[in-house]
């Protein structure tokens, strides 16, 4: 029997699981991964036991989720690694994907702490082998040791570039060049939001830390970059762009990156409202009273603060005040990441594609064919799914819905909040006949 079911293992789901267990809760957490961390702590314990001079290189801010990872593992939490949930009802009841076939969960209560997923930069050329996001990569630097393929040109902008290009270097790789792509910034907004960069001087002293690696290692930045295209035929060879003149630089293998967005899928599959949010520029499920929204899944805010929103997640299904000293941190860390998110702002989703980029991977739908559906048939992304099977490809819109919103934008000129996101459900990701004939269930 269970109690309260927790979806994902990365610090949110962690500290929401050890938070109700402490409390005499029965909890499972399931997670599709062989083991905890989520993204920002990706195989912690097997890095440091047999990669410490990655484990060394990673820093400070890998090396701080040991302690949440060993206490997650010694607490009296059900723990199901490889269990990849597929569906999600609003009452709560799940069913998660394990390697012995399927489970079915009925707890009744429910943490969603499915974290974040890389927000796409679509740009021509962007589907050639040997384009991948930064975050992929440093999924590859944790789990392996390994690099990609060199020379490597970073493509973006953003917090996260930055502490790649770091690790990378502690390890003794190379980074060929920095591409870091035009962008409106609201100076206002940056003095209005001074206070928050305040709360989180920690962060900004770590930062300048990347940035003064970065000019140590002597790595070519390229400023306000336009008319950017990925070259090669059947593989990436490099990066043509615009800031003055024309610059070709080579790469084997070229990393974008346009900031981080919540996992939307599993909350609108299990029919969580979805609210905007125009500072990151993306969606973000609402909690309810059954299903708690935890983590970078509701909202980008970081590994500490995914930890507090666990933990409140946990007080407030137990029907618990939320403790005074977490409100407080949470709230200083909300105002940092506003100050983040108005220093680093979206690059636009699909703005700097041209009208053959290919924006849906899957059903290969490029940019003009989504404009010119949305101009005849109008500014409902369901419609336009039906028409171009945008969003009913393997990533169910993962790859694509963000930008395809961002195009009905600019051509129709309606607001993003008014055009939204096309229908979630279930499955949350693919799933076999023959794995739903082996279902059962965990008898909670």
């Amino acid at each position: 029997m269970t109690d309260i079911l927790v979806v994902g293992a990365g610090p949110a789901g962690m500290a929401a699981a050890i938070t109700a267990a402490q409390q005499g809760a029965l909890v499972t957490v399931i997670d599709n991964r062989t083991e905890p961390g989520g993204n920002i702590y990706s195989s912690l314990r097997s890095t440091k036991e047999y990669r410490p001079e990655i484990w060394n290189a990673l820093g400070s801010s890998y090396r701080d989720g040991q302690e949440l990872v060993d206490s997650f593992l010694t607490s009296s939490v059900k723990y199901l690694p490889r269990h990849a949930l597929w569906h999600l009802d609003p009452d709560g009841t799940a069913s998660a994907r394990g390697s012995d076939g399927t489970k079915t969960f009925a707890a009744g209560k429910v943490v969603l702490a499915t974290g974040a997923q890389e927000r796409p930069l679509p740009l021509d050329g962007w589907t050639l082998p040997g384009v991948m996001g930064v975050g992929a990569a440093q999924l590859l630097l944790k789990a392996s040791g390994d690099l990609p393929k060199g020379p490597i040109v970073i493509v973006g902008t953003g917090p996260l570039p930055l502490l790649y290009a770091a690790q990378v270097l502690a390890i003794g790789g190379k980074i060929a060049a920095f591409v870091e792509p035009a962008i409106s910034r609201d100076l206002g907004s940056c003095i209005h939001r001074l206070s928050g960069a305040w709360y989180g001087r920690g962060y900004l002293l770590k930062g300048l830390g990347y940035l003064a690696r970065r000019a140590l290692a002597k790595i070519p930045v390229y400023r306000n970059a336009t008319s950017i295209e990925i070259t090669g035929e059947g593989h990436a060879a490099g990066v043509r762009f615009r800031t003055r003149r024309q610059h070709d630089v080579t790469a084997k293998t070229v990393l974008l990156h346009d900031g981080v967005v919540p996992n939307v899928n599993p909350g609108g599959a299990a029919g969580l409202t979805l609210r905007r949010n125009p500072d990151q520029d993306c969606w973000a499920p609402i909690s309810n009273e059954i299903i708690k929204v935890a983590g970078d899944a509701g909202g980008i805010l970081g590994a500490k603060s995914a930890k507090l929103s666990g933990i409140a997640a946990a007080h407030e299904l137990l029907g618990n005040p939320i403790p005074d000293e977490i409100k407080s941190a949470l709230k200083k860390e909300r105002l940092f990441r506003s100050f983040i998110d108005a220093v680093y702002p979206t690059l636009g989703n699909a703005a700097l594609s041209s009208g053959a980029t290919l924006i849906c991977r899957c059903e290969a739908v490029s940019k003009q064919r989504i404009a010119e559906s949305a101009a005849t048939g109008g500014t409902d992304p369901n419609r336009l799914k039906t028409h171009l099977r945008c969003g009913m490809g393997p990533c169910q819109g993962r790859m694509c819905s963000l930008s395809v919103e961002t195009i009905i934008s600019e051509t129709t000129g309606e607001t993003k909040e008014k055009i939204g996101l096309h229908r979630l459900r279930n499955p949350i990701v693919p799933i076999t006949l023959s794995d739903l004939a082996k279902t059962e269930s965990d008898g909670c």
